[in-house]
């Protein structure tokens, strides 16, 4: 039997939830989706290096998240950005900030070359429509990697609504 998957609205209503009427910040909410990331990345790929592909949104704090603790746990991570520079504001710039050694630098398809393991933390489930530049074009390189590829909430460039 096939499990249903929540769409975007009925995410966005769990994290309010979460957030108003129960009291979890969102950083603790981001703490927990970067650790189960970080974990499955663990699990699926042991060894090797992780190449985290973040966004400037919240989808992209999942990813700072991933990468710290991977770090910490002896990994060696490469964090992209798929703008020129992190986040200036949020939850996601706040874990950008927490990021222990090398900064995340701006995407270049060459630093896939040798990864074991791609970590996809473009969109969320806020995103809607096709993707737009820069996006596209990293979804599209990533997609042509031949490297395995773990998603944050789901693969970017897929419409949660739909």
């Amino acid at each position: 039997m096939a499990e249903s998957l929540y769409d975007a609205d009925a995410m966005r209503t769990l994290d309010r939830w979460a957030m108003d009427d129960r009291g979890v910040p969102g950083l603790e909410l981001m703490e927990a989706a970067g650790r189960g990331l970080a974990e499955l990345v663990a699990e699926l790929a042991p060894d090797g290096r992780a190449v985290v592909v973040c966004g400037a949104g919240n989808n992209g704090g999942d990813g700072y998240v991933a990468a710290r603790l991977l770090r910490t746990w002896g990994r060696d991570v490469t964090v992209l950005t798929a703008r020129p520079q992190p986040p200036a504001a949020g939850d996601a710039a706040t874990n950008a900030q927490r990021l222990p050694g090398a900064p995340a630098v701006p995407w270049d398809p060459a630093l896939l070359d040798g990864a074991a393991v791609i970590v996809d933390c473009l969109l969320g489930t806020g995103a809607t429509g096709t993707p737009r530049p820069p996006f596209a074009g990293i979804i599209d390189a990533i997609n042509a990697s031949g490297v395995p590829v773990v998603a944050a909430d789901l693969p970017s460039g897929v419409d949660a609504g739909s």
